[in-house]
């Protein structure tokens, strides 16, 4: 009877023993563990936010940079100029030619009734009227206009920059449509 107490209070001096030199140690990684876990989210989601504002930054460079260049365009030449489609074929071409990577599509002239004047590009849109379209308005009471991705006419997703010019005939539009893959080489 003596050894069988004796094993059963050995048994709970090795129990206590245990449980109060490991739970310690249990509880002590369980709390640096949930820490780390805690510190790594955060980096993580640090490093995303990091890299969406400079994805945000550089998607705005770009697209600031193209408005740009249509601003200069168009207060150097004038709608006469411009409506000419072998002129506008031939600054098209130069553009694409010289300015690697700038992306443009196509380039049209639109005049202040919303009729589509002259087209430089890859599709028919000569013609065509944009006066119901929700981005001319924008245009000609604001100056310029930077699109959402939609499909419009071509029924194919793109976007396009849309700056206003005056002349004597009064207000009109040089659009440019912005090749999509362009910009999502820049965004990736």
């Amino acid at each position: 009877m003596k050894s069988k107490l004796y094993r059963n209070l050995r048994r709970r001096m090795v129990a206590i023993t245990l449980v109060v030199s490991i739970a310690p140690l249990v509880t002590l990684g369980a709390v640096i563990y949930w820490q780390y876990v805690k510190v790594f989210e955060a980096r993580i989601q640090d490093q995303v936010r990091h890299l969406a504002s400079s994805q945000s930054n550089a998607v705005d460079v770009f697209l600031h940079e193209r408005a740009t260049i249509l601003s200069i365009i168009v207060d150097t030449h004038s709608f006469e100029e411009l409506r000419d489609p072998r002129n506008l074929n031939r600054l098209f071409s130069l553009i694409n030619r010289r300015a690697d990577g700038l992306g443009l599509v196509d380039l049209g002239v639109i005049d202040g009734q919303g009729r589509h004047l002259a087209y430089a590009g890859p599709y028919n849109l000569s013609g065509l009227r944009y006066d119901q379209q929700p981005w001319f308005g924008e245009v000609m009471s604001r100056g310029r206009h930077i699109s959402d991705v939609y499909t419009g006419f071509r029924e194919l997703p793109h976007f396009i920059i849309a700056i206003r010019g005056h002349g004597p005939e009064g207000p009109w539009i040089l659009r440019a449509t912005i090749d999509s893959n362009v910009f999502n080489r820049l965004v990736r």
